[in-house]
């Protein structure tokens, strides 16, 4: 049901005018998926996590046959238009992250009135969809550039180390029995994710965030 919410959402039935207002209309899709990315971390349902975010979406005309669009790497807000015009949000990096972080708030007060977890949980989600979308890049051909999803969690050092360190204890403690490789969500085996995690570790502290629009 949420993965064809989440196609329906996705699709963009206009196609003509300025590709970053075009991208726009995913926007209401990227608020699906984080919902429900957010209520998975929570409750540690990453099969959930891993099915939500390789959901299907429709092709758009002139698309590569070879390449599928998944939700994980059309709708998180680093693929749409991050320094997009929010208001409130003119003078910060990675503002349509920091505007979802917001927007959902108040809805996840049913999971928990703790601000501190409720922005760990955020960034929790945040890093293993860019995971995810490292072990599952748009375009797998050798060749192609690669890059890593940033979102408000790259502005986060403290949350972000302390997530990286969870995950890369899981992978020690339980190895392949540890939740990150059973749930296929960036790796499907130790050694697999252990790569992604730290090619991750290895590109976040040389990224630049005071690019201008």
């Amino acid at each position: 049901m949420w993965q064809d919410a989440l196609k329906h959402l996705g699709a963009q039935p206009q196609r003509g005018g300025l590709v970053v207002y075009l991208d726009l209309q995913r926007i209401p899709a990227t608020l699906l998926l984080y919902a429900l990315g957010l209520g998975a971390v929570y409750a540690d349902r990453l099969p959930f996590l891993a099915n939500i975010l390789d959901t299907s979406l429709p092709r758009l005309p002139g698309d590569d046959p070879s390449v599928r669009r998944r939700a994980a790497t059309v709708l998180p807000p680093y693929m749409l238009w991050p320094t997009g015009p929010f208001r409130g949000y003119e003078n910060m990096v990675f503002r349509l992250s920091h505007w979802l972080h917001d927007r959902l708030l108040p809805y996840a007060r049913e999971l928990t009135r703790d601000s501190d977890i409720y922005t760990g949980t955020f960034d929790k989600l945040e890093i293993l969809v860019a995971l995810n979308f490292a072990h599952r890049p748009p375009d797998p051909r050798p060749g192609k550039d690669e890059f890593i999803l940033h979102g408000a969690f790259s502005l986060r050092q403290e949350n972000r180390e302390r997530i990286v360190s969870e995950i890369e204890e899981s992978l020690s403690l339980h190895g392949e029995e540890s939740p990150y490789v059973t749930s296929g969500i960036f790796g499907s085996s130790r050694s697999e994710c252990s790569s992604v995690l730290e090619a991750f570790k290895q590109k976040i502290p040389r990224s630049r965030f005071d690019w201008d629009d």
